[in-house]
């Protein structure tokens, strides 16, 4: 991670943490401009095609979803299981495999991304409610992570 990004986490972090009572966890986040989004883009989101640079990471707000969404069909037409490491990204390919790291803690998990999600201003990917526990914001509800997605012949 460079400076930049460091620095654009940690000012997330702080706002977060001014802010984070455990209420409304869609809130927006007061006084934080968000990141710039995307910080990378694919190449072919239709083609599934390799992102434009392997080492491209996308910074920004992680939220996560669990019940009510357990046990419906997702956007790649799969059953959604909270308990899998899975998460919504609005532009990767779906089937496509990515890193997300939780920035306070330093917490990675790979994650498949089986679904859409809108996305909101400054918000970056939503995760199933595993992910979250795993990387340490379950309670919490939202965290400052950065998303590194995997080339394509390490999405199996």
């Amino acid at each position: 991670m460079n400076a930049k990004h460091l620095g654009v986490g940690l000012a997330l972090l702080a706002g977060l943490s001014a802010c984070s009572s455990g209420g409304d966890r869609y809130a927006p986040v007061l006084n934080i401009r968000p990141p710039e989004s995307p910080r990378w883009a694919p190449a072919s989101v239709e083609s599934g095609e390799v992102f434009a640079s392997a080492n491209a990471v996308e910074t920004g707000l992680a939220s996560w979803y669990g019940h009510p969404y357990h046990g419906r069909k997702t956007a790649s037409g799969e059953i959604f299981d909270k308990n899998k490491m899975t998460a919504a990204h609005p532009r990767m390919p779906l089937g496509a495999s990515a890193i997300v790291t939780n920035l306070a803690t330093g917490e990675s998990v790979r994650v498949r991304i089986n679904d859409r999600f809108p996305g909101r201003p400054g918000y970056v990917i939503d995760v199933s409610q595993a992910v979250a526990r795993k990387l340490g914001f379950e309670r919490e509800g939202r965290a400052l992570v950065a998303v590194k997605p995997l080339p394509l012949q390490e999405n199996g």
